[in-house]
């Protein structure tokens, strides 16, 4: 029941985190060919209706994790949702650094999981984030990369939009990529 319930909780304020994003970059996403699709800018739902979802599953998921996982869970989730929407969200129109707080953003869930399963914040809870986080940066820059247009008409600052030829791009998803190798022997020696 507590995995069901964590599980459902950190859903639940990962689904307000992405509608709040979405409410907020309505007329962004309507420019770029990758999101114009989306509900909010194709017309499909009404902004009203997402913020009442958005608060709603917010509310509703936090309010589960404190209840049925703890109260640190609790707050990874709503710390999680607060970083997404409030603070990676309006970056990504501000500075290129964007990338590297969405990778935050994407690796709290696995130590929300592991800080309902152990009520602490461990070197061992740690482990899975960072892979997660590492991951993410050489994903996400050969996304934007490729995307490269689509995020300029959108109006996103990008990494990749002050790089033509990709080898700065290129060098920083490579750099992450090795960052990965030591925590593979980290994570066989902590347990």
């Amino acid at each position: 029941m507590g995995l069901c319930c964590t599980c459902a909780g950190t859903m639940m304020v990962a689904a307000s985190a992405s509608t709040l994003n979405q409410v907020f970059e309505v007329k962004n996403d309507a420019k770029m060919n990758r999101t114009k699709k989306r509900p909010l800018p194709s017309g499909r739902i009404s902004i009203p209706h997402a913020v009442t979802w958005a608060a709603s599953t917010g509310m509703l998921g936090t309010a589960l994790l404190a209840s049925k996982a703890n109260m640190l869970a609790a707050g990874l989730g709503a710390s999680n949702l607060v970083l997404y929407a409030f603070i990676y969200t309006p970056l990504k129109q501000i500075h290129p650094i964007n990338t590297w707080v969405g990778a935050i953003v994407g690796a709290i869930p696995p130590l929300l999981g592991w800080a309902a399963a152990s009520g602490q914040v461990s070197l061992n809870g740690m482990l899975l984030p960072a892979a997660l986080y590492f991951w993410q940066i050489p994903h996400f820059m050969a996304l934007a990369y490729l995307c490269r247009k689509d995020y300029a008409d959108g109006g996103f600052r990008m990494y990749s939009l002050a790089d033509a030829s990709g080898q700065r791009t290129a060098s920083v998803a490579l750099r992450n990529c090795l960052y990965l190798l030591p925590l593979g022997y980290l994570a066989y020696d902590c347990e």
